[in-house]
């Protein structure tokens, strides 16, 4: 199946040039609600090719229909007005689909979309893969050359450039290992700009788009047009969920009908068409003197775990790719143990704090194992107990976890550290930080209602909370919540 959102939201503090602060999440986006008199839409047909090296590459004139099939559907809807889009197709003007041709196309129509205001950027034609980490779109002077195909880095450059004002972003991407393309767009920590940006890509990183000629269309432009024309709702909204699920439903379906022979083999098309986000909202808008300003960014749950942040003396690192990896897994869409839990609907408080224990704990344990230099760095917890919820978030959403669950995952993450004989003193000032707000929150709690909040229920056993580590057992005692053992890094420890 194709994925809506394959990999979990995540928080990332992320410092700009002027030494701000801003949150990147990926966080779903329903819709979008915009101005279309502020909003612009590019669209590039590259249906040839002008570089010897690769002029045989040329694709047919479906990939101009297709460029201009997304800009007419969208003017339908009333998103914009037609003097607001431009359709380029590169065997009618090949100067404006260059490499230098679409920077300059792209960024004047980037820079004419207002503060309310959505920016459109179509592309039909060739996707590159380099490697097995880089990705990019071949405009028609493409010539296999570094400097001739379009990255996500080269993009995302682009708009920070000339500033671009625009609320929403939207790249729509019909090409080969488009998939790829989106995922360094929206993990991307260069932009520069307050805008949500949106991915929607025709297949995954590692497939092929399709066209099969009687369409007269490539099958996600085409299911993309009739999407957008069914589920808009009315001018300046966009569905943008909506209509990711009915075009992916069909890019799969009809896709799936078609199996190819090759070498005596008969294998299924495969065309998993894929949305991805990366919203951006500032967190900390000065970090000068002793103190920092702080807004809330729409994220008031960890206001307390920001807070907990040391911006003097640590810088805010992220977390490793394998850790993402990890998260990825347990909360995935579609066999996750996460979902799993969900699916049964065990997902109390009590074992929500008991998998958020766990995923800290885990965290830790690939930390420690692939980027070793950056656990004793105090900071990384709060990293990784944002990450952690955030996880949580794809599968059970608006988990409310208050001071004492965060302080319990952390000493899980603590943990780790002491019992690979990691040097924890950097860690020591947090640690006496967080005993006292848990004291005085669990004081204040037992005043009110005689109980520990809905935070952690008494445990007979757990496997490391009598461990007789400074301050654990002193500090959280019988609370400890007990680790579920289903996730497959620990179940090697016990």
């Amino acid at each position: 199946m194709g994925q809506l959102e394959s990999q979990p939201s995540y928080y990332k503090q992320v410092q700009n040039e002027d030494g701000s602060f801003v949150i990147v999440t990926n966080d779903p986006i329903d819709s979008f609600e915009f101005s279309p008199s502020e909003s612009h839409l590019v669209s590039y047909g590259i249906d040839s090719q002008t570089s010897p090296k690769f002029k045989s590459k040329s694709l047919s004139s479906i990939a101009g229909f297709d460029a201009k099939l997304v800009c007419d559907s969208f003017i339908d809807i009333g998103a914009f007005p037609a003097q607001n889009t431009v359709v380029y197709v590169a065997s009618k003007q090949a100067e404006e689909c260059s490499f230098d041709g679409i920077k300059k196309t792209f960024q004047d129509c980037a820079a004419r979309v207002g503060s309310d205001g959505l920016l459109v950027f179509h592309f039909s034609g060739h996707g590159i893969k380099v490697g097995q980490n880089e990705w990019g779109l071949a405009p028609v002077d493409f010539d296999y050359s570094r400097s001739t195909y379009l990255t996500a880095s080269v993009l995302i450059s682009w708009i920070n450039e000339i500033k671009c004002q625009a609320k929403y972003i939207l790249f729509t991407l019909d090409c080969c290992y488009a998939g790829g393309i989106g995922k360094e767009l929206t993990k991307s920590v260069e932009v520069q700009v307050d805008a949500n940006i949106c991915v929607m890509s025709a297949c995954a990183g590692y497939e092929t788009s399709i066209v099969i000629g009687p369409l007269k269309n490539s099958i996600f432009a085409y299911f993309l047009s009739d999407a957008i024309l069914c589920c808009q709702l009315e001018a300046g909204l966009l569905p943008i969920k909506k209509v990711f699920s009915r075009c992916q439903v069909c890019c799969e379906s009809l896709s799936s009908v078609l199996v190819r022979y090759k070498a005596g083999i008969l294998s299924p098309s495969t065309m998993q068409p894929q949305l991805k986000t990366l919203r951006l909202q500032t967190a900390v808008k000065e970090l000068s003197g002793e103190g920092v300003d702080q807004v809330d960014a729409g994220i008031g749950r960890f206001d307390f775990a920001i807070q907990m942040y040391d911006y003097q003396k640590w810088n805010i690192p992220q977390l490793s790719e394998k850790s993402y990896a990890y998260l990825e897994t347990v909360s995935s869409i579609e066999e996750g143990p996460l979902l799993q839990l969900e699916e049964n609907g065990v997902f109390s408080q009590r074992v929500l704090n008991t998998v958020v224990c766990s995923m800290m704990y885990s965290v830790a344990a690939t930390e420690l194992v692939s980027n070793p230099g950056n656990v004793q760095n105090p900071n990384l917890s709060i990293t990784a107990f944002m990450n952690c919820v955030a996880a949580i978030d794809m599968i059970h959403s608006g988990v409310e976890f208050n001071k004492l669950v965060f302080y319990h995952s952390w000493l899980f993450y603590r943990e780790v550290l002491v019992e690979n004989n990691v040097n924890i003193a950097s860690l020591q000032p947090m640690f006496e930080r967080l005993q006292s707000i848990c004291s005085e929150s669990h004081r204040q709690s037992e005043e009110v209602d005689g109980s520990l909040d809905t935070a952690v229920e008494p445990t007979e056993s757990t496997d490391f909370a009598a461990d007789s580590t400074d301050g654990v057992e002193r500090a959280s005692g019988k609370y400890l919540p007990t680790l579920h053992r289903w996730i497959p890094v620990l179940e090697s420890d016990f």
